[in-house]
């Protein structure tokens, strides 16, 4: 994954005063005309191979389109200062290595050599990969409205200064492949935030993570509790599947350039606000060199286990107690009972030789549900939270 950085200089403050008796102060500034300046930009993973971007910077009031540099020697050093890999142009300002990768724990230094201009350098170190020990999610109701509990749990070097970026999302099943007869499934984004007080504040909110330090917490072992912010309770998506979470493991320099961009975006809505620079670790230039390493910890839902049902036949309109484990999971309904129309038991999706039951009650071990019409003598087929599961015994239907 490869996340491109902007550069964002606020180097000139414009506003109007409007006096009570209408009239209009403009208050004109000159700007003073900067020299340009190189600007390189690498977020480097252990998933992805080297990729930097270099560019030259913009005034404040230049419209013109990113002048990209095309004629640079871009290095990787390792922390011996040995060149490890010497980049290749490709477009749109980037250099990229066909095979190499960086490895969690080392450091890194990229040396940018541009005609007639001094060497520019940026170095980070790779963070080791985050080991993520348990992760839960749960429903709940939130003033009448399906809302979200998470939990996870990970390991922490306390010994050193650590910083994360923790996402969550959510698996759904909406079908299956009528070829391959393999589910069908998406994956969307999850909204969360901090369910303890204490350190709501000092967590902050990205566009889709929330990014976070150690200081945090004092143990070997974070454990994070997170819900469902209040404004999207009621729209939140938990997944007929289940989920996961994906826990970066930050540099210090991914951390202050994503807390000082979000300052600065905070307070350029402020006409009379300090302006706020954001952070850079490049030496003769701009921009910001810096990495992370990436853990993903699944939960899913289990899978339905039908252990009987009563009575073993009937006729349509009849009521079927269907007994078992993880049947359903209320107040998720996501749990499906079909009755085959065939007798031969071939059956596909949707509805061809199965027909839907209508489910009158249900709970994590038992369901009661009405004989459709169209059913014929066969096994029962419940669908749950992702997982198809038919019954070991026949529900015979009296004609």
């Amino acid at each position: 994954m490869h996340l491109n950085f902007n550069y964002f200089k606020k180097s000139a403050l414009f506003f109007q005063v409007l006096l009570v008796a209408s009239c209009e102060l403009v208050v004109n500034v000159d700007i003073p005309e900067e020299p340009r300046k190189p600007v390189v930009n690498s977020l480097m993973n252990p998933d992805s191979t080297w990729s930097v971007n270099v560019s030259w910077s913009k005034s404040v009031l230049d419209e013109k389109p990113t002048t990209f540099i095309e004629n640079a020697i871009v290095k990787i050093k390792n922390q011996k200062g040995e060149v490890i890999e010497v980049l290749v142009y490709d477009k749109h300002g980037y250099y990229r290595s066909a095979n190499g990768r960086p490895e969690g724990g080392q450091e890194y230094s990229v040396e940018v050599d541009i005609p007639e201009y001094k060497t520019v350098i940026g170095r980070t170190r790779i963070p080791t990969k985050p080991e993520i020990t348990n992760g839960t999610i749960k429903a709940s109701f939130f003033n009448s409205k399906l809302s979200g509990k998470y939990s996870v749990s990970f390991k922490d070097n306390a010994a050193e200064q650590n910083y994360y970026d923790l996402s969550v999302y959510s698996i759904h099943d909406f079908g299956l492949n009528q070829s391959t007869e393999e589910p069908l499934r998406t994956v969307g984004f999850t909204f969360v935030q901090s369910d303890d007080p204490a350190i709501a504040a000092d967590i902050l909110p990205l566009e889709q993570s929330i990014l976070f330090s150690d200081k945090l917490f004092n143990a070997d072992e974070i454990i994070l509790h997170l819900k469902t912010p209040d404004n999207h309770a009621g729209h939140v998506t938990l997944g007929n599947v289940g989920g996961f979470f994906v826990i970066k493991s930050v540099s210090k320099e991914y951390y202050d350039y994503a807390t000082t961009l979000k300052l600065q975006y905070k307070v350029s809505k402020d006409p009379l606000a300090q302006p706020v620079a954001v952070s850079s670790n490049i030496e003769n230039g701009l921009g910001v060199i810096a990495s992370y390493n990436t853990s993903v910890y699944y939960v899913l839902y289990p899978a339905p286990i039908m252990t009987s049902f009563t009575p073993s036949q009937g006729r349509p309109g009849d009521i079927i107690r269907i007994e078992g484990e993880n049947l359903s999971q209320y107040p998720l309904s996501s749990t499906t009972v079909y009755f085959l129309t065939n007798e031969d038991g071939h059956y596909t999706k949707p509805y061809d030789g199965i027909v839907p039951a209508q489910i009158l009650e249900s709970s994590p071990t038992t369901i009661s549900v009405a004989v459709p019409a169209g059913a014929k003598t066969n096994s029962i087929l419940l669908e749950s939270f992702g997982h198809r599961v038919l019954s070991s015994q026949k529900f015979v239907v009296i004609e």
